[in-house]
C-alpha cells in the first residue's frame, strides 16, 4: 500500500465513528430525516409521516419526533430548497389580540398589499404574550419571507 495516501479504508483515521471518538452529530444543514429517526428510536418512514402526515402517526410519537427534530436543529430539505430557490410567498403578521379593532385595518392593509404583489399574508395572535410570539416567530421565519410584527 503506498504510504503517502491516508488510509479511508473501514476503521481507517477518517472514519466518522468509533470507539475512540463515538458517533457524529452532522451540523443541522446536513441532518436527514435518518439522523432525526436514529435520535428518536423510530424508523426514518415514521418520521416523514410524522413530519408531513401528522395525522398519520400517533400524536405522542409526532410530538416526540418534532422535539428531536427541533433539538437537533432539523429543517425538511422541501421546505429549505423552496424557500433558496424561489421564496415561499408567504409573508406573516404577528398581532397581539385579533379580536382588537386596533389591528384590524393593519391586518386588511397588509393582507391586500401582499395580496397585490403575489403573497399570501398568515395572521398570527400572540395573545398578548411574549413567549408565545417569540415561539410563534421561531416556527414562522424558516417558512415566510418576512413578518410584520404588529403587537
Amino acid at each position: 500500500m503506498n504510504e503517502d495516501v491516508d488510509d479511508l479504508s473501514p476503521g481507517g483515521a477518517d472514519e466518522a465513528s468509533g470507539p475512540l471518538t463515538g458517533p457524529v452529530v452532522p451540523d443541522a444543514a446536513d441532518l436527514t430525516i435518518y439522523d432525526v429517526a436514529r435520535a428518536a428510536g423510530v424508523a426514518p418512514s415514521t418520521v416523514s409521516r410524522a413530519l408531513s402526515k401528522p395525522g398519520r402517526v400517533s400524536f405522542k410519537t409526532a410530538e416526540r419526533i418534532r422535539k428531536v427534530a427541533d433539538e437537533l436543529g432539523y429543517r425538511s430539505g422541501r421546505i429549505e430548497r423552496s424557500i433558496s430557490e424561489r421564496g415561499t410567498g408567504m409573508l406573516a403578521i404577528v398581532v397581539a389580540d385579533i379580536a382588537n379593532p386596533v389591528f384590524f385595518g393593519m391586518i386588511r392593509g397588509a393582507e391586500r398589499t401582499a395580496r397585490e404583489r403575489g403573497y399570501t399574508m398568515l395572521v398570527v395572535e400572540s395573545q398578548e404574550s411574549e413567549p408565545t410570539e417569540r415561539a410563534a416567530l421561531d416556527r414562522l421565519i424558516p417558512v415566510v419571507d418576512g413578518a410584520i410584527l404588529a403587537s
